[in-house]
């Protein structure tokens, strides 16, 4: 089976190729901060997007930070020439505050900030900004240096913004810096707390190159987390680095990290860096802890997804780990090339989902290897446990699954219990090397407490090997539930080599 991907190349790419930094229409020189800030406010009135403050030299900038608190609150702000920060301690603006009154409307107009210096273990949130209660930043970039908060489960850190909260829009933005941190932790944006009621979270056409490195949990490329009520990220890519310092770091994504709350969107965005952390991470998102809807559509990842727990799991080529209280998941048209290893509970699409919700998992492919040192590897889930149901459509796996020690390893997914299960005109053609029993070309071990186990329009071409011949089969491996398997093949070769 041939999954049509609407990617290729990415909108993402396409789109991004249309923002490329331009120098000052007026002159090729840069400005230079020598650490001091503007004494007087820029021009204009800053009232309006049409009069906005000018920020025409890195002092205007440095008259934000000063004057975050006073004339600077609330203002709309235009920046016309490339600012070199030299490298000299920046103070973000606006470090603690997220009140109302703190809005701040932004417009690089495609102008850079280079050599970006901020490191601070005491303030709130650091970034170039701090706290933005209102407004947006667009047609920025962040072309070097570094962002670094420290170790502690405190402050939000981004290289544009610490935190956002209420409504917050960004377009056009990139960042090159590398960003350190302990907890929300983003290349663009740190963390988003945008309440409940109508607060929206729009991220669009922006990308992050810069190099992640985090000691607590909520890393992504380009948000850490976000509690809103409406999240949607599109036209987005990331290809920095992310590395968890420690085996208990968590929730890492190449897009985002924690989708928190409310509804979110992830479309047209892909993932190149490599991944590392202790577990619950993916390719594009990493943990689900309490959105009501989630929806990833058209994208992929290509970066490798390695966690470091030796007792928990939960990794997956696109989304680590789905959890309650989810209502509905949609993955929709998105693949994985990267390779996936850890401890257990592994997928190439999916690791973990234990929601009670639905989930639909469509027209998805994995050509990545799956590695586990335990139980339970898919190529497109890893396990399965909540109470809802899951439909897996239309999905192919040519993946290598394998594994050292444990049970439970298939081709499209491993480990299923107390949910309604279908697998719909899917295939499977990566070879399943299995230490233990439950290794099938479809299925794992399907639990009692599945209510209906569907698989219809299967096939699998893959060898299955494995020491043990206690459960092994082309389609489903352990079925010990009430359901049905229709019109399957198998063509594989199942080898059992006992010594």
């Amino acid at each position: 089976m041939v999954v049509n991907l609407i990617l290729t190349p990415t909108q993402a790419q396409k789109n991004l190729e249309a923002f490329v930094p331009v120098e000052d229409p007026t002159s090729n020189a840069i400005s230079v901060w020598d650490g001091t800030a503007s004494q007087t406010a820029p021009s204009g009135s800053g009232t309006s997007e049409s009069d906005p403050y000018i920020i025409d030299s890195a002092q205007k900038l440095a008259w934000i930070s000063a004057n975050y608190d006073g004339q600077a609150k609330g203002k709309y702000f235009k920046q016309t020439v490339n600012i070199d920060l030299n490298n000299i301690a920046w103070t973000p603006i606006n470090p603690t505050n997220n009140t109302s009154e703190y809005c701040y409307y932004y417009d690089g107009d495609s102008h850079t900030i280079s050599k970006l210096s901020v490191s601070s273990t005491k303030m709130q949130h650091v970034g170039l900004f701090g706290v933005i209660y209102n407004g947006y930043i667009k047609n920025l970039g962040i072309e070097s240096g570094t962002v670094n908060s420290g170790t502690a489960d405190g402050p939000r850190t981004g290289a544009l913004i610490g935190m956002v909260e209420n409504n917050f829009f960004m377009e056009n933005c990139y960042n090159q810096a590398s960003v350190s941190g302990g907890c929300g932790v983003a290349g663009l944006i740190g963390a988003a707390y945008l309440g409940s009621g109508n607060s929206n979270l729009y991220v669009k056409n922006c990308y992050n190159t810069g190099s992640l490195t985090l000691s607590v949990w909520d890393c992504g490329g380009i948000i850490g987390s976000a509690y809103s009520a409406v999240t949607t990220i599109e036209n987005c890519y990331n290809t920095g680095s992310i590395t968890g310092t420690i085996d208990t770091t968590r929730a890492c994504g190449g897009i985002m990290g924690v989708p928190g709350r409310g509804s979110v969107k992830i479309i047209n965005c892909y993932n190149s860096g490599n991944i590392t952390a202790g577990y619950r991470s993916g390719g594009i998102a990493g943990w689900d802890n309490g959105t009501t809807s989630v929806v990833v559509k058209n994208c992929y990842n290509t970066g490798n997804v390695s966690l470091t727990s030796s007792t928990s799991g939960g990794a997956g080529g696109v989304f680590g780990y789905f959890n309650n209280p989810l209502t509905s998941a949609i993955i929709e048209n998105c693949y994985n090339i990267g390779s996936v290893s850890g401890n257990n509970a592994l997928g190439g699409i999916v690791g973990v989902a234990t929601q009670r919700g639905t989930t639909h998992i469509l027209d998805c492919c994995n050509e990545g290897s799956v590695t586990g040192d335990v139980n339970d590897c898919g190529g497109i889930v890893g396990w399965h446990s909540g109470s809802g149901q899951m439909t897996i459509e239309n999905c192919s796996n040519s993946g290598k699954i394998s594994t050292t020690t444990g049970s439970g390893y298939a081709g499209i997914i491993a480990y299923g219990n107390n949910l309604t299960l279908e697998i719909l005109n899917c295939s499977n053609s990566g070879e399943i090397v299995a230490y233990n029993n439950n290794a099938g070309g479809c299925c794992g071990f399907m639990e009692y407490g599945i209510k209906q186990l569907t698989i219809k329009t299967f096939s699998n071409s893959g060898n299955i090997k494995t020491t043990t011949a206690a459960n092994v089969a082309g389609v489903c491996a352990n079925f010990r539930c009430v359901g049905s398997i229709e019109d399957c093949t198998n063509s594989g070769i199942i080898i059992v080599a006992t010594s």
